[in-house]
């Protein structure tokens, strides 16, 4: 099976698109609240700052019900806005994330790598079309924990463009088994978190080259899965 033209492009061409796409395409950003700077902390405070972020953002709830760990919740987005901020100084980036990529790479996948809701008739995952043939959005699902994992998502993709993150250090955690977990996230029935999903794995070819190969196979292997085994597949058109 032939891999798809954008994953032939340059990097640089091609994380100079997506940049530009992923403004137009993403939700806007949640309004971000007042945060802390740590400007007036020794760097050992703000060390044990950021991991303490880290920790309460690798916290998941149940987010099916709006009036259950309200203020979890919210320190949780809170800590969330605050890791982002790190990534607009270099400094912090060099000082603290990326040392610390181990726990950041592990907050980010106890996040966003979990069972994705079914539709409503809880049977089989439907493809776009046939969702809209069975009675269109209506009868969808919108995973209740997207307005949580937005932010996570933001972050991932911002981490991946900050000039200031080694690409070697964080290459290491881009594994074939990470590969795959983040490919079948791409059967999620919230349209916004596939997008998310395509233009964050857009970013990964671009950047990583070395790891362009295992990617087209990871691709090609999902599309191979599709055609004889599941045969539906949410997220077929934007791979």
């Amino acid at each position: 099976m032939s891999t798809p033209s954008v994953y032939k492009a340059g990097a640089n061409t091609q994380a100079r698109g997506i940049v530009g796409k992923i403004g137009k395409a993403a939700p806007a950003p949640a309004p971000r609240g007042k945060v802390e700077t740590d400007a007036k902390h020794t760097p050992k405070d703000a060390k044990e700052m950021f991991l303490k972020r880290v920790q309460l953002c690798s916290v998941t709830y149940d987010y099916s019900d709006d009036d259950k760990d309200v203020k979890a919740k919210s320190e949780r987005n809170a800590a969330l806005q605050n890791l982002r901020e790190f990534l607009n100084d270099s400094k912090n980036v060099a000082q603290y994330v990326i040392p610390h990529l181990d726990l950041v790479i592990d907050m980010i996948k106890k996040n966003i790598f979990r069972p994705l809701p079914m539709d409503k008739k809880g049977g089989d995952k439907l493809g776009p079309g046939e969702a809209q043939a069975e009675g269109g959005d209506e009868d969808m699902v919108i995973d209740p924990a997207w307005p949580h994992l937005q932010g996570v998502y933001e972050f991932v993709f911002e981490l991946i463009i900050c000039e200031a993150t080694d690409v070697k250090s964080l290459k290491v955690f881009i594994t074939p088994s990470f590969i795959q977990d983040f490919l079948q996230l791409f059967d999620s029935e919230e349209p916004r978190e596939r997008d998310y999903l395509k233009n964050i794995l857009q970013l990964l070819y671009a950047k990583f080259v070395s790891r362009r190969k295992m990617i087209r196979k990871a691709i090609n292997d999902s599309f191979l899965t599709m055609i004889h085994e599941t045969q539906r597949f949410n997220g077929a058109s934007e791979l």
